[in-house]
C-alpha cells in the first residue's frame, strides 16, 4: 500500500472516474420563482403552482393547479395533491376530499397514494367521519412495513375508537401496540386507558414474552431484561438475560448466568464474555469446547473463527493455523468460513510456506466473477509469484486486470501488468427504467429543482429495482438530489464501471479544496476520509458521538478549534460542512505530521 509508483497511477485512474458531474437543476427558491414573469410553460406554471402552496397563496396556487389538469398529464397526482391540501388550507373540506380521493381510488400505483390516505384519513378525522377514517388506517396498516409507522396508525385508530366512546376497543388496540411495538412511545397509553376505567392493565405471560423477545431482537438490551425477569424462567429466557447483561456491559454477572447454561450458544457467549474480561486463556478454551462437545453447529464454527481471530491478534500463529485449518475442514459452507481461508492464507504466505499459501488461496479463487474471490486470485497470484511461476502470476494478474468488475484488487492488478485501459464514460443500460411513471416523474421534479418531491419518487423507484443497471439509474437520480450518503450506500455491491463515479463523488468541493490546500492534503485523501467515515452524510453521527462529514469527537474538535481560531464554537457546528472540513483538514494534516506521513 506504500508503493510510491504505485500511488499516482491508481489516484490518476481514480481522478477520472470521479470527475463525472451528477448535478441536478439548482433546487428551487420560491422568493426568486415568484418574481419571474409568468409563462406559460407546464412546468413553469407547476414549479410556480408548488410556490404559491409554499407561501400560503391557496387561491392562487388552485388556480394555476387547475389550468394543469389538462396541460401536464404526467404530473395529475402532484396537481390533485396540491389542489386538496389548497382546498384543505381554504377549509373547502368537499373539494379537498375529492382531490385526495382521485388519488387514493384513480392513482393506485402513485408515490402520493400512501400520503394522501394519510392526509385524507386525518381530515375524516377533523371532519368527524370516524369510520371513514379507521377504514384508511386499516388499510395502511395492510401494506406498512415500518414498525414505527404501523404503531402510529394504531395509536390513530386507538385514538377514533375513544372519540367514538368505544373505549374497550380502543383498550384493545392499545394492548396489541404493547407487546407488538413495545418501543413506541404510543405502548404505555394502555395504562392510561386501564386506569380510566378503574382497573389496572395486567399482559398475560404470552404478552409480557412476545414483548421482551421484541425488545431483545430490537436491542433494547436494558427493558428486555427486565421484561425477561417477570417470566417464568426456562432456558431460553436465561440464555437472553445473561446476553443482555453482556450487552450492556455487566461481563460478571453474564458470565455468572452462561456457567449455568448448557449448549452450544452459551458456551460460545462464555467465550466472548472471557475474552471481553481479558481472560484470553479461558476465552480459547470456551470457543474451542463448543467444537469438541456439540460439532456441526453454526456455534462451532463462530468459535473455531473467534479463537482463530484472538490466537492471531496475539501473534500466536500455529494455534491460529490449526483453529482455521480446522473450521475450513469441518465447516467448508459456514459464513466464517471464507474470512478464515484467508486469514490462514495470509498466515502460510507471510511464514514462507508458499505452497501451502497457494493451496488454500487456490481453493477459495471461484467462480472468477465473484467479487471476494479477487482477493484469493491476487493474492494466490502474489504466491506464484514467490514460488518463480512468474508467467502464471501474470495470467492471473491480466484476469484480474480485464475483469470488468473493479476493485481495489483490479487496480493494484491492472499496475502489475501495467495495462491502462482507454477509460469509455459509461452508463447504465438506456433499458433500465425508460418507460416507468416515476423515473419520468422524478425526471420532470429534478429538472425543476423539486428536490424534495423528486425524493419521494426516487425512494418508490428504488423498491422498484430488479438489477444492477436500475440501481444505478436510481443513484444517479439521489446523486442528482444531493442525497450522496444514498447514492453511495446503494451501490456497496455493485461493481460495474458506470458505477464509479457514483461511489466516488465529489461534493461540498469549495470547502474541500480550500481547507487540503491550506494544509497541504491531497484531496483525494481527504474525500477518502469523508467516504469512509460518514458516505457524505453531514448530518452523521456515529455510537461515539462523533459527527459531521470528518466525524469528528468532541475533544478533538473543540481543540482544533481553539488552535484554527474558530470562534464561536459549539459542538452542533460540526454539522456545517464548512466547520467540520476545517477542522477534520486541521487535525489529518497534525495526525499525518505526528506519524511521519
Amino acid at each position: 500500500m506504500h508503493n510510491k509508483a504505485l500511488i499516482p497511477s491508481l489516484l490518476i485512474f481514480c481522478i477520472f472516474f470521479i470527475s463525472g458531474n451528477y448535478a441536478g437543476a439548482t433546487k428551487i427558491n420560491c422568493a426568486q420563482e415568484l418574481t419571474k414573469p409568468k409563462s406559460s410553460a407546464p412546468n413553469e406554471k407547476f414549479k410556480q403552482g408548488y410556490c404559491q402552496y409554499e407561501t400560503a397563496d391557496y387561491i392562487n396556487a388552485l388556480n394555476t393547479f387547475d389550468q394543469l389538469e389538462t396541460e401536464l398529464p404526467l404530473m395529475i397526482d402532484y396537481v390533485n395533491y396540491y389542489r386538496a391540501k389548497s382546498h384543505k388550507e381554504l377549509k373547502n373540506y368537499d373539494q379537498s376530499e375529492k382531490n385526495y380521493s382521485n388519488i387514493v381510488s384513480g392513482s393506485p400505483s402513485s408515490s402520493l397514494r400512501k400520503t394522501s390516505m394519510i392526509e385524507l384519513a386525518e381530515l375524516y378525522t377533523e371532519t368527524g367521519k370516524y369510520p371513514q377514517a379507521i377504514d384508511l388506517y386499516q388499510e395502511l396498516l395492510k401494506n406498512e412495513e415500518s414498525e414505527w409507522e404501523k404503531s402510529k396508525y394504531q395509536d390513530a385508530i386507538g385514538e377514533l375508537l375513544i372519540k367514538q366512546n368505544n373505549t374497550q376497543a380502543a383498550f384493545e388496540v392499545y394492548r396489541n401496540i404493547w407487546y407488538t411495538y413495545p418501543q413506541s412511545t404510543f405502548s404505555i397509553k394502555v395504562h392510561e386507558i386501564a386506569r380510566s376505567q378503574g382497573t389496572r392493565f395486567v399482559p398475560t405471560q404470552n404478552e409480557r414474552l412476545w414483548r421482551a423477545n421484541k425488545l431483545f431482537e430490537l436491542e433494547s438490551w436494558n427493558n428486555a431484561y427486565d421484561e425477561f425477569s417477570l417470566i417464568p424462567a426456562n432456558s431460553d429466557t436465561e440464555l437472553k438475560k445473561a446476553i443482555c447483561l453482556y450487552r450492556i456491559g455487566k461481563y460478571e454477572d453474564a458470565l455468572a448466568r452462561f456457567n449455568t447454561l448448557r449448549g452450544p450458544e452459551p458456551q460460545y457467549w462464555q467465550g466472548r464474555t472471557y475474552q471481553r474480561l481479558g481472560r484470553f486463556k479461558q476465552a480459547r478454551e470456551a470457543y474451542l469446547s463448543v467444537h469438541e462437545q456439540y460439532p456441526g453447529t453454526e456455534y462451532a464454527a463462530k468459535g473455531l473463527y473467534r479463537a482463530g481471530k484472538l490466537e492471531l491478534r496475539n501473534l500466536r500463529y500455529t494455534n491460529a493455523e490449526n483453529y482455521y485449518g480446522t473450521l475450513i475442514s469441518n465447516y467448508p459452507n459456514f459464513v466464517e468460513t471464507p474470512d478464515a481461508a484467508w486469514k490462514l492464507g495470509w498466515i502460510y504466505y507471510s511464514r514462507g510456506q508458499y505452497p501451502r499459501a497457494l493451496e488454500i488461496f487456490s481453493r477459495y479463487s471461484y467462480p472468477s466473477d465473484s467479487f471476494n474471490a479477487q482477493s484469493f486470485q491476487y493474492w494466490k497470484a502474489k504466491t506464484l509469484e514467490k514460488l518463480g511461476k512468474t508467467s502464471d502470476a501474470y495470467n492471473i494478474y491480466e484476469s484480474i486486470a480485464y475483469s470488468p468488475i473493479f476493485t481495489y484488487h483490479s487496480f493494484l492488478s491492472r499496475v502489475k501488468v501495467d495495462h491502462s485501459p482507454k477509460v469509455i464514460k459509461t452508463s447504465p443500460s438506456r433499458i433500465a427504467f425508460s418507460q416507468n411513471i416515476k423515473k419520468k416523474k422524478a425526471d420532470f421534479l429534478i429538472d425543476n429543482g423539486l428536490y424534495d418531491l423528486a425524493l419521494t419518487e426516487v425512494v418508490q423507484l428504488e423498491k422498484e429495482t430488479t438489477n444492477e443497471d436500475e440501481i444505478i439509474v436510481v443513484s444517479k437520480m439521489y446523486s442528482r438530489i444531493g442525497d450522496n450518503y444514498k447514492s453511495t450506500t446503494l451501490l456497496e455491491k455493485i461493481h460495474k464501471q458506470a458505477a464509479l463515479p457514483l461511489k466516488f463523488p465529489q461534493p461540498h468541493s469549495d470547502q474541500v479544496y480550500r481547507y487540503a490546500n491550506k494544509y497541504n492534503l491531497d484531496v483525494l485523501l481527504v474525500y477518502s476520509l469523508i467516504r469512509e467515515e460518514s458516505r457524505f452524510n453531514s448530518h452523521a453521527v456515529s455510537s461515539s458521538n462523533a459527527r459531521g462529514l470528518m466525524q469528528l469527537i468532541r475533544g478533538t474538535a473543540s481543540d482544533s478549534a481553539r488552535e484554527v481560531g474558530v470562534s464561536p464554537y459549539n459542538f452542533d457546528m460540526l454539522f456545517d460542512p464548512e466547520v467540520n472540513v476545517h477542522l477534520g483538514s486541521f487535525y489529518l494534516r497534525k495526525v499525518l505530521d505526528r506519524y511521519n506521513g
